[in-house]
């Protein structure tokens, strides 16, 4: 069984000091599209499944499900579930 999880998430979500990202993707609005997206506002989780892709910028992120976990709004954790998961980015340079 195939699982990958993303921390990685994080990076294009809030602004990051890491090199391999550009500059003009933490600028970009994040778009979410998914089939279904269950919210729970009491645990601050988000789970959005089906044909699930993320995407910042040149940053794009596909799987079948992906949990956000949040405290206070501030992304703690993310996992990405699929077969398989994908990660894509352009690197800078």
């Amino acid at each position: 069984m195939a699982r990958l999880y993303f921390f990685l998430l994080i990076v294009f979500l809030f602004p990051a000091r890491f090199a391999t990202a550009l500059d003009s993707d933490r600028n970009q609005p994040a778009e979410f599209k998914a089939q279904d997206i269950e919210i729970d506002f009491n645990t601050g989780q988000r789970t959005y499944r089906g044909n699930v892709t993320i995407q910042q910028g040149t940053l794009r992120i596909k799987a079948d499900v992906i949990h956000l976990f949040f405290d206070d709004d501030v992304l703690q954790q993310a996992i990405a579930h699929g077969y398989p998961a994908t990660f894509q980015q352009q690197p800078e340079g």
